[in-house]
């Protein structure tokens, strides 16, 4: 919109100007918008309408019509549409597909994810391997891209995924601005306009981003987001043992090699996760109970070492494994799942279902490898429930047998599959919990798995 308007403005109304989407597969052209500076107050430029002989789809994964509003993949089809790519008949039969709208025709999957207006018009959000998942939330980097870029300081920005090495993936936006602008800005920035969720951990101000030989950005080419921490706050090194101790549990807990102590926890990658670990150490290193609240609010060294050593010490104390027994007795809790579940009509009263589309190729092996280490970690799937010098009581077995149950089904039987997968367990054997990988297509699964709420 920046850029329109200025080319507008620089013209002062003497030029046209359309903003133009198509792939090279499809016309390149094939939608159109026609900007107005007068008319168009956005804080973007949309792709506009499909042009003649074009017809544009937005839909999901299984190519259904999305309403409008929500974020789909782009489909095109008309007569512009290329007959597929020369000599790739593999790569032809992925991306130009049967059109289901109008039978016999071809229509090119694109790849780009947009949105459809009130007013028809498309807006581009990004590219389908720009969607990502972090901690259950599917994401388009696109989306925080475009918010990045209604901040009046900024000039170009790009998000990207960086996967800690304890496995936790965090965001990280980059950024070229005409002036300073502090990472706590631009957080609270985004935070007025995105969910929690997709507000980057880390911030990076360059001087140019980075460039491939045809003017788009080399994701390949960031620089690594610790390299730039010193651009969030002055470093200041602890000054006392309380801030010592911390700096050492910050540095464990966000996986960094130096921090300071007016740095922001939530600057240098920090999340609700970690937050709660770092408020779970610093009980059983320094005897101080702070809440997640705690951090949050006091989210510098600084801040949190005034708190402690203004807080009543209270000793953590760990809980100690109990010893090893046939039988354990069982809580208030199971007993009454226990005796229910042993009554008529009750015998599927506590079971836990849950399914999962996974789209893909699965390595069956692997996922039954998988849910076994799962079993072998976790005393509660190797526990079973018997009757005990007559009364309810629970034994942890050492190994159980364990396989995923491989079922095939068409569309429409699916969902009585996963009805027919729910059976009752019997509590003497575990594990109590099954698992079902029902085939759809070769490379479209639901993953149904079934446990009993009394583990």
């Amino acid at each position: 919109t920046r850029l329109a308007k200025s080319v507008s403005e620089q013209f002062k109304g003497r030029l046209d100007i359309f903003n133009e989407y198509g792939p090279t597969e499809a016309v390149v052209g094939c939608m159109i918008y026609h900007f107005d500076a007068e008319r168009d107050k956005r804080e973007f430029v949309p792709i506009g309408t499909p042009a003649l002989n074009t017809d544009i789809y937005v839909a999901d994964a299984s190519r259904n019509l999305v309403p409008i509003g929500v974020i789909g993949e782009i489909y095109i089809s008309g007569p512009g549409v290329a007959r597929g790519y020369w000599n790739r008949p593999d790569l032809t039969e992925e991306k130009f597909v049967e059109n289901p709208y109008v039978p016999g025709a071809k229509m090119y999957k694109s790849g780009d994810l947009a949105k459809r207006l009130k007013d028809g018009n498309l807006v581009y959000i990004g590219r389908v391997d720009e969607q990502v998942k972090i901690r259950g939330h599917r994401i388009e980097l696109g989306e925080i891209e475009a918010a990045m870029h209604n901040a009046e300081a900024v000039q170009k920005a790009a998000v990207t995924v960086k996967e800690e090495e304890d496995g936790l993936k965090q965001l990280c936006a980059y950024y070229v601005s005409d002036k300073p602008i502090a990472a706590a800005q631009l957080r609270e920035h985004l935070s007025s306009q995105l969910p929690d969720y997709m507000v980057p951990s880390y911030f990076v101000r360059l001087e140019h981003m980075p460039l491939t030989s045809n003017g788009k950005i080399n994701r390949k080419a960031l620089p690594a987001p610790e390299a730039s921490l010193q651009q969030t706050a002055e470093y200041v090194p602890p000054g006392n043992e309380t801030e010592s101790k911390l700096t050492d549990l910050w540095k464990e807990v966000l996986g960094i090699s130096h921090a300071g102590i007016k740095h922001n926890f939530f600057d240098l990658g920090g999340n609700s996760i970690r937050a709660a670990a770092l408020a779970a150490r610093i009980h059983k290193e320094l005897d101080v109970n702070l809440s997640l609240k705690d951090i949050f609010k006091f989210p510098t060294i600084e801040q949190l070492a005034d708190k402690a050593l203004h807080m009543d010490k209270n000793r953590y104390v760990p809980i100690p494994a109990a010893k090893e027994m046939p039988y354990y007795p069982v809580s208030s809790a199971q007993r009454r799942m226990y005796l229910l579940s042993h009554t008529e009509g009750g015998e599927l009263t506590y079971n836990m279902t849950g399914a999962m589309n996974v789209e893909g190729t699965i390595d069956p092996e692997r996922l039954n490898a998988a849910f076994r280490k799962l079993i072998a970690r976790h005393e509660a799937l190797r526990t079973s429930f018997d009757l005990y010098e007559g009364e309810p009581a629970q034994r942890i077995h050492q190994n159980v047998d364990f396989t995923i149950e491989r079922i095939q089904a068409s569309e429409e039987e699916a969902e009585d599959r996963v009805l027919d997968f729910i059976k009752a367990f019997d509590l003497a054997k575990p594990p109590l919990m099954r698992a079902g990988l029902i085939e759809i297509e070769p490379a479209r699964h639901l993953l149904v798995v079934d446990m009993h709420h009394i583990i």
